[in-house]
């Protein structure tokens, strides 16, 4: 659900943190991720991809295969 909030601090689709979002690049489409759209929210998972890898999703690293958003659509 790329307008996920419930409330645990991670917002959007590729839960991203509100720190996170703001770090790269993410206000300049929305101020969370989940009032972003499904591919600005990649736009900026993309770039979080570049500089930290697969950490910031560490729970679900095991079983990611490509880049953020590459395999759900949600």
């Amino acid at each position: 659900n790329w307008h996920l909030n419930t409330g645990n601090g991670y917002y959007g689709g590729l839960q991203i943190s509100a720190r996170t979002w703001a770090s790269f690049g993410g206000h300049r489409y929305a101020r969370r991720a989940d009032l972003a759209s499904r591919s600005q929210q990649i736009d900026v998972g993309n770039r979080i991809y570049e500089a930290d890898g697969w950490k910031p999703w560490r729970a679900c690293a095991p079983n990611a295969t490509g880049r953020p958003g590459s395999r759900h659509r949600s």
